[in-house]
């Protein structure tokens, strides 16, 4: 069973928007989600992104992953580390979630 890790993802202001439990596979962190402190308006972006991948209409995806990406969240790694994320996906009906660490010397996931 691969290693668990608490992240916690942080809005601009710092304000915790979500915490995620998750686990390494293939570069991505993968796994389940609470959006409980997650404010209203960025809960239905990510709604709205959840029903543009359902629905296959991917000419709106470039517009909505944008959106998302302007609302500057990061993750708060073990021991306090901050980080960049990309490539943040996350589906409300399911709790589920994805993203990758933008890799610094400073912000490492330790191997557990």
């Amino acid at each position: 069973m691969k290693a668990t890790k608490t992240v916690k993802i942080v809005d601009e202001c710092n304000n915790v928007v979500a915490t995620a439990l998750v686990a390494e596979q293939d570069g991505l962190l993968r796994g389940q989600i609470d959006l409980g402190p997650m404010p209203a308006e960025l809960r239905r972006r990510f709604l709205e992104y959840e029903e543009i991948i359902r629905d296959q209409v991917f000419s709106l995806l470039d517009d909505i992953e944008e959106r998302i990406a302007a609302t500057c969240l990061r993750a708060i790694l073990d021991g306090g580390q901050e980080a960049a994320i990309e490539d943040l996906q996350i589906y409300p009906s399911t709790g589920r979630v994805s993203f990758r660490i933008v890799q610094s010397p400073n912000a490492r996931l330790s191997r557990a």
